[in-house]
């Protein structure tokens, strides 16, 4: 036996004893031999303890809990643990050949990456291949910088399989005390894979070197399940808080690229109030919640809103009328609008789209977006089905002058064109826009944006929606 094993394999365990087993299996079929292996038994009422005193391995090393949650069993392990890198196996998945060989080869090689990570294979509970399983695909990732997966975390959440990952100790804690947050259950190893990217490089081996057990009956942990569910929404905006730290915001133009164009004044508040900008567009409801509320939290104080009124006097009346149209109810149904601006050649397309979670009812709402760099038009898509409103006015201001660039009257009613799709009749002192058929356009009329003061726009449409007669 190795008295310093290299690497400390950590396995927690609740009520897994048909298949612990084989997950020790796998580790002592590993042709890497200097480790340690942690489990930590949360309690299980099952013959889990039958199943581990079965295994007389010195380097094997049960720890048994009287109380089920009474310690955070990875953090528990990882206090003990003695390895330079830390291995993690739930107590269902498995090793494939060759997995810890490789993790520590590179590793040793490449200093600078904080861990490694490798491809997945799904298993059903019988052990059988469950190649169609998304969750194969969602593991099958290609390899990213840090600063890359902090903005793939950011827009899309986890795409990292946790039995797969090898981490080095010194890249999150020097003494192993600040790995898990023990609040967490659902999302921990993401917002330890988003602490750990905000310091060191990651890497993932494009083999499938990990096997992940997919249980019947949402038995996983991460099953969807209404218990998840209202965990996840309690622990989600925790690891959010992860972007708008002071290390984040350091680096928020490497992670967000699109900031170097977009800042109006390169400062913390407003790195800040654009990555809360950015979550409060997405089509993630609890991402746009986590938006507004950190913008919030940002507009409490008073020298960050003066500093930001100076390149935005709009700022406030934007958030009033922003947040009271951000479908963040539970019955939320929100439209989904989507701006294009001329690109350089003066067409649309999807790179230059700027997208909208809005609900209206007899409201004024508001959608600021960058201001284009050429002269040209901005299309309006106001829903991706077929859709009927009254518009009672369309303004655009310039976000730095507060001014109004072009505004709906019965003078400027003639500068607008619609699809074929739509119908857009002027009424009195107000007008009816009516789609037959779903992705309707509103287009507006050619504007010199490069002559506009400052890098946004505000757009504000007075509108409630209405039964096509």
């Amino acid at each position: 036996m190795n008295d310093s094993p290299l690497v400390s394999i950590v396995m927690a365990s609740y009520n897994h004893a048909e298949y612990i087993g084989a997950a020790i299996d796998s580790v002592l079929a590993q042709d890497y031999s200097n480790w340690e292996l942690l489990i930590v038994d949360d309690a299980s009422t099952d013959s889990t303890r039958e199943v581990l005193i079965k295994y007389a391995d010195s380097r094997i090393k049960p720890y048994y809990f009287s109380i089920n949650r009474q310690d955070h069993p990875r953090n528990y392990a990882l206090k003990i643990a003695r390895g330079e890198y830390v291995a993690f196996l739930n107590s269902d998945d498995l090793f494939l050949a060759g997995k810890l060989s490789k993790q520590v080869e590179y590793l040793d090689s490449h200093s600078a990456t904080g861990a490694v990570f490798s491809h997945t294979k799904c298993i059903d509970e019988n052990g059988a291949d469950h190649q169609f399983h998304p969750l194969q695909e969602l593991f099958q990732q290609p390899n990213r910088t840090r600063h890359e997966w902090l903005r793939w975390f950011f827009h899309y959440g986890n795409a990292l399989c946790f039995s797969s990952a090898m981490v080095r100790v010194s890249a999150i804690s020097v003494d192993s005390t600040s790995w898990f947050n023990p609040s967490l259950i659902q999302i921990a190893d993401w917002d330890l894979w988003i602490r750990i990217c905000l310091k060191n490089e990651i890497w993932i081996i494009p083999e499938h070197l990990t096997a992940t057990r997919v249980l019947p009956a949402r038995r996983n942990l991460s099953a969807d399940s209404v218990s998840n569910r209202n965990r996840s929404q309690l622990e989600i905006p925790c690891a959010y808080q992860n972007f708008f730290s002071c290390r984040a915001l350091a680096e928020a133009n490497e992670i967000f690229p699109e900031l170097n164009d977009l800042l109006p004044g390169d400062s913390t508040a407003w790195r800040h109030y654009l990555i809360c900008y950015f979550a409060s567009c997405h089509e993630n409801q609890d991402l746009r919640r986590i938006g507004y509320q950190e913008i919030q939290q940002l507009l409490s104080d008073d020298s960050t809103v003066e500093l930001l009124k100076e390149e935005n006097p709009r700022l406030m009346r934007n958030f009033f009328l922003t947040a009271a149209s951000s479908a963040l109810q539970v019955q939320a149904v929100p439209t989904h609008w989507v701006y294009y601006v001329p690109n350089i050649t003066g067409s649309y397309s999807e790179d230059y789209a700027h997208r909208f979670w809005r609900e209206f009812d007899r409201q004024t709402v508001s959608f600021s977006i960058p201001k284009p760099s050429v002269s040209g038009k901005i299309r309006i898509d106001p829903s991706d089905e077929p859709i009927t409103f009254q518009l009672r006015g369309l303004r655009i201001y310039s976000q730095l002058t507060g001014e109004i660039i072009w505004e709906l009257g019965a003078d400027t009613f003639n500068q607008l064109m619609v699809s074929r799709k739509v119908k857009f009749t002027q009424k009195n002192n107000y007008w009816i826009f009516h789609s037959r058929k779903p992705d309707p356009h509103l287009i507006l009329p050619d504007l010199d944006f490069p002559n506009i003061a400052g890098k946004w726009l505000d757009l504000e449409l007075d509108l409630s929606r209405e039964m096509y007669r």
